[in-house]
């Protein structure tokens, strides 16, 4: 099998940390990834079974969370207002009022440069199997 086509899926057992342990190593953890990342080791980043909080916690240290801080936005609101310069439909969905409220708040404007930067993240070349969806095909 040539190795473009491997797909490695790997995790830190819960049973090897404690919970304090976990919080700060999945922030660390995911630091790593974004770096391995940029430099071509992985083809992907992935969250899988984490609390809501857990989540919140790493979009906290993501590398785009940087850029939304600059614009004093949510991530959310950073990804909506890219969909709609772009020229595209966003539909962000939540059946919470507070999030729809806070998702209709997009009346910045993101700088030519940052959208150059939001445009050329490095995009996820193979999705395996799941390829063959328009949304992770490139077909969209």
């Amino acid at each position: 099998m040539p190795r473009e086509e491997l797909f490695v899926v790997s995790k830190v057992a819960a049973e090897h940390k404690t919970y304090e342990q976990a919080k700060a190593g999945n922030r660390e953890a995911w630091r790593t990834l974004e770096e391995a990342y940029k430099e071509g080791k992985l083809k992907a980043i992935g969250i899988s079974n984490f609390q809501i909080s857990d989540i919140e916690s790493l979009v906290k240290t993501a590398k785009i969370k940087e850029m939304a801080d600059k614009y004093g936005v949510t991530v959310p609101q950073l990804y909506i207002r890219y969909t709609i310069q772009l020229g595209a439909v966003s539909l962000p969905k939540t059946g919470n009022a507070e999030h729809m409220k806070s998702n209709a708040q997009v009346d910045f404007e993101i700088s030519a440069e940052d959208m150059e930067v939001l445009k050329n993240f490095k995009k996820i070349e193979n999705y395996g199997e799941s390829s063959g969806f328009p949304v992770y095909g490139g077909k969209l």
